[in-house]
């Protein structure tokens, strides 16, 4: 579990950063999701983290968990008629919205303050503990948070490409690992043995909207 939390610090240090070097054009370059500048990805990912705390730092959810992984719960949200279909322009919408309403230090002011609020916190609190995800789901927080350090790898790659800076750059090594897992636990597994040493030709990727 320690690695997960590491691997976030990363992760958020990581945008903290490149946000800090950011100046109007880049903050208003437009990145390979549809309608999505790279301020708009900051805007939406931002969130996640003020969500989180508030999360770790709360009550212990006093139900059942939904799911008992993260990739059960994403398994999901992809699946035909799920939300990350239905929603989708919901998402962006909201996220073009937020970003045109706040300025540049508003939608870093996640990762500069609240970030190293939230790795204290989760260092404090049982992992174990379950969470309320965004009104949807019930896990444990680990399983929530590895939900997070993926948005982090995959948004921030989404940004990097924008930019053209080299990738994975300072998300690199354990939190690349880790989406890595992540995101195969999401195939169906036979059919990614299968594919990945070139033994069928059925379509497992991509897994994720």
């Amino acid at each position: 579990m320690a690695v997960v939390v590491d691997s976030l610090e990363q992760v958020w240090r990581a945008w903290a950063e490149l946000g800090a070097s950011l100046d109007d054009e880049g903050w208003n370059t437009p990145t390979r999701l549809d309608g999505w500048t790279v301020k708009d990805v900051y805007a939406h990912y931002g969130p996640a983290l003020t969500g989180g705390l508030a999360a770790v730092e709360g009550p212990d959810v006093d139900k059942p968990l939904t799911h008992s992984t993260a990739a059960e719960l994403l398994r999901e949200f992809q699946r035909p008629g799920g939300v990350a279909h239905t929603l989708a322009d919901t998402i962006r919408d909201t996220a073009v919205e937020q970003s045109r309403a706040q300025s540049a230090d508003d939608v870093l002011r996640p990762f500069t303050e609240t970030a190293p609020l939230l790795v204290a916190a989760i260092r404090e609190n049982s992992l174990d503990r379950r969470i309320d995800y965004l009104g949807a789901a019930v896990l444990t927080a680990h399983e929530g948070l590895r939900i997070a350090l993926m948005e982090g790898v995959v948004h921030y790659l989404d940004i990097a490409d924008a930019l053209g800076l080299p990738a994975p750059g300072p998300v690199g090594g354990e939190p690349l690992t880790e989406t890595v897992h992540l995101l195969a636990d999401l195939a169906d597994p036979v059919g990614f043995v299968e594919a990945a040493s070139g033994r069928g030709t059925a379509q497992v990727l991509p897994v994720l909207r």
